[in-house]
């Protein structure tokens, strides 16, 4: 299950949805709960939630990289989809993995940052309905 613009959106209503059971939360984190929700909807997201505490954080865990690259909503819609299909895919076998935009025997997380930032560019430039939705 590779994603495309159409699960960009699905994400988009389950943030609105889980926004209000997680409201201690920052909408990134929300966004990265409904990403992994959208991958399978059965798990537990204060599982998640609990033991993922910077899912949607740009760079590893709390990464210094988040406060330089954070004001560009590309590499924040990027972090949070790339962390969702990894995190869901290393601890529950499900979903595309790193690479989440292109096929990739392995999970990569260099392919996943180049295809997985080529996506979100590509929203940005070609189907701005969609990024401009967002709110993360």
């Amino acid at each position: 299950m590779l994603l495309r613009e159409e699960d960009v959106k699905s994400i988009h209503y389950k943030f609105k949805h889980l926004e209000s059971y997680f409201e201690d939360n920052f909408s990134r984190k929300n966004y990265f709960l409904a990403a992994c929700n959208h991958i399978d909807d059965l798990t537990d997201l204060e599982f998640i939630n609990d033991t993922c505490p910077f899912g949607g954080i740009i760079g590893i865990n709390n990464s210094r990289l988040d406060c330089i690259f954070r004001r560009f909503k590309i590499f924040r819609l990027h972090a949070i989809l790339h962390d969702a299909c990894g995190y869901m895919n290393d601890i529950y076998s499900v979903g595309p993995g790193y690479s989440y935009v292109i096929p990739c025997k392995f999970s990569s997380c260099f392919v996943g940052h180049v295809s997985g930032l080529a996506f979100c560019t590509y929203l940005k430039l070609f189907k701005n309905k969609t990024f401009d939705l967002l709110e993360c």
